[in-house]
């Protein structure tokens, strides 16, 4: 018969074992789990090849074009005919960086109804690309398509319904110090119906200074607009 003294031995060796060995295992699926957890989004987010059907030919002529100096109009003249430049290297969020503004016509609403011109929404789009401008490429900071408004994080903005007919589309430039320090660009949206009319509430998408994000919402200048 063993001792007693030696069954405690005995007992706590195995329940040592037993914590080493569930150490372990839990060790390896820690690992495991690190290694099949995806990278941030802002560094796997790709364009949406709903907007432009595969990978991004605008943005390496774009660059092309502004290595040439080439002005707004002369840009857009060279232009593949579905995309129109709207601003050229312009610092539209006032942060001390310039952006590029790229819109893609609507092929079946080349002019938005009366009502929405009437109210400044004079063009209609298929979609929409803010760019950051750097040296060697144009970073996407907001990306707007028949299926969802996305900063640069890959985020949606704002929940809708797909805007297969497009947007009708103004901006505006925002001096309000109350808001914004220095005034900054903002754009107004609003989705379609098949007969160009307004199917949607009009949707402010503009810079959070706060944040440093591109933001969208229904209620723009009411309060907490800048907070999560």
């Amino acid at each position: 018969m063993a001792r007693r003294g030696e069954i405690n031995y005995t007992i706590i060796f195995s329940a040592a074992f037993l914590l080493v060995i569930i150490a372990a295992i839990w060790g390896y699926l820690t690992l495991l789990d690190q290694m099949e957890e995806p990278p941030p989004a802002e560094e796997t987010y790709e364009l949406s090849e709903e907007f432009y059907g595969g990978p991004d030919p605008v943005a390496e002529d774009l660059l092309s074009y502004s290595r040439e100096a080439l002005s707004l109009i002369e840009i857009n003249v060279l232009l593949d005919d579905a995309f129109e430049l709207h601003t050229n290297e312009e610092d539209i969020t006032a942060d001390g960086r310039t952006e590029v503004v790229v819109i893609e016509r609507h092929p079946f609403h080349p002019t938005p109804a009366r009502s929405l011109r009437e109210n400044e929404y004079t063009r209609t789009i298929k979609g929409m690309i803010i760019y950051r401008k750097g040296e060697e490429r144009l970073k996407p900071v907001f990306i707007l398509t028949p299926g969802a408004m996305r900063n640069e994080r890959g985020d949606m903005l704002i929940e809708q319904i797909r805007a297969d007919h497009g947007y009708a589309m103004h901006s505006y430039t925002n001096d309000d110090e109350e808001m914004y320090p220095d005034p900054v660009k903002i754009f107004n949206v609003v989705l379609l119906d098949e007969r160009g009319q307004p199917a949607s509430d009009d949707i402010t998408i503009y810079w959070d200074p706060a944040s440093g994000l591109y933001r969208a919402t229904n209620t723009f200048g009411a309060p907490g607009t800048f907070s999560d």
